[in-house]
């Protein structure tokens, strides 16, 4: 018996055949200009990439790109806007005052009465529904001065800050007080913020008159 034979009896074929070469890494075709030209170009953002209805947020660089800062793409309205506090001409009532028609109050007089003594009757008037309204910011300005000087009381010796706060209020509505009371005593003289009023209705008045003398005298 060969011994030879008898060793290698059980071996497999596979065990002697050349390992299987490795597969060559693939790669992608080059494109040349005429695949590329039928190719579709997509859009940066397309309109699937956001849900209907809804708009995307805009990034701090696409504000730059545009011609914006961050700081200026979306400015945030100032906190302390809206608590300014508002000028004496600025309060309801004397806006009230001054939207009127003096002009066309004084022509209406001024074609019925035409003297003179009317016209002044018709300005003392408006003086002295001005002074009423000025008084009435001084007695509403005082009743609140009043208020700061209890609250003041309560709250000296315990909060500093609020002692202060409501020295500084009432110090503000004194002055506005004293504006008030000053722009009365004008009114008296004509002068001062109704001196407006007054010339618009001195003015109406006598438009008046002439309109209602030519108005006669065309009728004659």
């Amino acid at each position: 018996m060969n011994l030879r034979k008898m060793m290698f009896w059980n071996t497999t074929p596979a065990a002697h055949a050349m390992p299987a070469a490795a597969p060559a890494p693939w790669s992608a075709p080059i494109a040349t200009p005429d695949a590329l030209s039928n190719v579709i170009q997509m859009p940066a953002r397309s309109p699937l990439a956001e849900p209907a209805g809804l708009a995307p947020a805009q990034h701090p660089s696409d504000a730059m790109g545009e011609g914006l800062s961050p700081s200026t793409a979306a400015p945030a309205p100032s906190p302390s806007a809206s608590t300014q506090p508002l000028g004496l001409l600025e309060t309801p009532e004397l806006k009230a005052f001054f939207a009127e028609n003096f002009f066309g109050l004084g022509r209406h007089n001024g074609s019925f009465y035409r003297t003179q003594e009317s016209m002044a009757q018709g300005k003392q008037g408006l003086v002295s529904r001005f002074q009423n309204t000025l008084a009435s910011l001084v007695e509403q300005r005082q009743a609140k001065v009043d208020r700061f000087m209890d609250m003041q009381m309560q709250t000296e010796g315990v909060c500093a800050t609020t002692t202060a706060q409501l020295s500084l209020a009432r110090t503000r509505y004194e002055r506005d007080m004293g504006v008030l009371r000053e722009q009365i005593a004008l009114a008296e003289e004509a002068k001062g913020w109704v001196l407006e009023a007054l010339n618009r209705y001195q003015l109406g008045f006598g438009k008046g008159v002439r309109e209602a003398i030519d108005f006669e005298l065309l009728g004659s």
